[in-house]
């Protein structure tokens, strides 16, 4: 059981931040090669400190964690703040074998961040918007679906009754109307749109601000992308869990509800880290408003979905933001960056502009994927996983079976269309 989070005391937060520190510097250099385990386990560990806004909650996840007790039956967390600090201060003078222990402790806390915070929870085939928990990444930049804009007329249906495609095609409609039908990075003009307005109105077409074209505008077909993705695979109505595919789960798997329940729990304490507001700004209907997207050209929204673009705010005036490569050395790029762009805005607001809490998310989840390199080992993950999904091993010989069951448990809460034999 994790213990519940809260602030520390004063005294508690400078003695957990030096001993953090300390640990990281003692063993960052020397961490587990990326050969070994695909990523750079203390990197990872330290950039989501460096980060997260909600240090307390991060800083006691982390002691309650490499703090526990080997002899605790059961593997059970330690909540004693002040024990642990007590016991972890002194780890220069520890034997080898308990340095070795705390660099494994170090290494799981890594896989654990990872496993609950950055893997998918669904695969390519039950949903087009496949993506990790916080965010994509880009082994599984499939993007957000780009339907038909709903129409202009009010909606006279709930949220709660307007199915997903429904919400994206007036997710569409309104990010559209609210950037101007203009890519919010290139400000090229959406060549749907165009094609529409010049076989009504031809030479005489406008922009939405009311300008004439010239026949030195260019086009691009733009699509909206979301800040943070669709992440979970469930449902929960009628007292019944419903995946996308469209097996039902029955209300007597308990194993199984406990286990996905669990790990949303765990992927939200997470996300509350980076900011205690996210989970309310993406949960349920709330992840399909405007204020979870932008309209982007569809090589920048490629880009965007994948995390090598972010957006970072600058100066006073607001929604303003220098818009680079996450790598400014990425040589690779659809558009030259490290340009300040302020958003569009509709003059009375009734369409919510991006979020700047989501659009610093989506730009710290990047820098973390990058550096830490967990990006890379997501993508050969999900190719290992994709090559057992077909009933292979994976090219060096091994099976991964324990990664195997627990992603497809954690994505579809089903295997093979069957609950699990207890």
């Amino acid at each position: 059981m994790i213990p519940a989070m809260r602030s520390l005391k004063l005294e508690e937060r400078d003695r957990a931040t030096s001993i953090f520190n300390d640990i990281i510097m003692r063993f960052e250099h020397s961490q587990t090669p990326e050969a070994e385990c695909g990523y750079k386990p203390i990197t990872l560990i330290a950039l989501m400190e460096k980060e997260v806004s909600e240090k307390d909650e991060f800083l006691r996840l982390f002691f309650s964690f490499v703090g526990q007790n080997p002899s605790t039956e059961g593997g059970e967390w330690e909540t004693d703040v002040e024990h642990m600090l007590s016991r972890l201060a002194s780890f220069d003078s520890w034997t080898t074998e308990e340095i070795d222990a705390l660099r494994e402790s170090l290494a799981a806390f890594a896989k654990y961040l990872v496993d609950n915070s950055l893997l998918p929870r669904r695969p390519p085939e039950l949903m087009q918007d496949a993506r990790p928990l916080l965010c994509s990444v880009k082994a599984f930049a499939a993007h957000t679906p780009q339907p038909i804009p709903a129409p202009l007329s009010p909606s006279i249906l709930s949220d709660a009754a307007i199915s997903t495609p429904q919400r994206v095609s007036i997710l569409r409609r309104d990010c559209l109307a609210r950037d101007r039908h203009r890519c919010v990075i290139t400000r090229k003009f959406d060549a749907e749109e165009a094609g529409t307005r010049w076989k009504r109105e031809k030479h005489n077409m406008k922009d939405d601000d009311g300008q004439l074209f010239s026949e030195r505008d260019t086009f691009a077909f733009v699509e909206v992308e979301h800040i943070i993705p669709h992440f979970m695979p469930l449902s929960n109505e009628g007292g019944e869990r419903k995946l996308a595919s469209g097996h039902t789960i029955a209300s007597t798997d308990a194993w199984l509800t406990m286990f996905q329940v669990e790990s949303k729990q765990v992927a939200h304490r997470i996300l509350n880290m980076f900011n205690p507001t996210a989970v309310n700004l993406i949960n349920g209907p709330n992840i399909d408003r405007p204020r979870n997207a932008l309209t982007l050209t569809h090589g920048l929204h490629r880009q965007f979905g994948e995390f090598d673009i972010a957006f970072e705010p600058i100066g006073p005036e607001p929604h303003t933001y220098k818009i680079d490569h996450v790598d400014p050395d990425d040589f690779v790029s659809v558009e030259k960056l490290l340009i300040t762009v302020t958003l569009y805005l509709t003059p009375d607001r009734t369409i919510d502009p991006p979020s700047p809490e989501l659009l610093e998310i989506h730009r710290a989840i990047g820098r973390i994927l990058h550096v830490s390199a967990v990006g890379d080992y997501i993508e050969g993950f999900l190719r290992d996983m994709e090559e057992m999904e077909g009933g292979g091993v994976i090219p060096n010989g091994s099976s991964r079976l324990d990664d195997f069951v627990r992603f497809r448990l954690t994505v579809t809460g089903w295997l093979e269309g069957r609950s699990p034999a207890l």
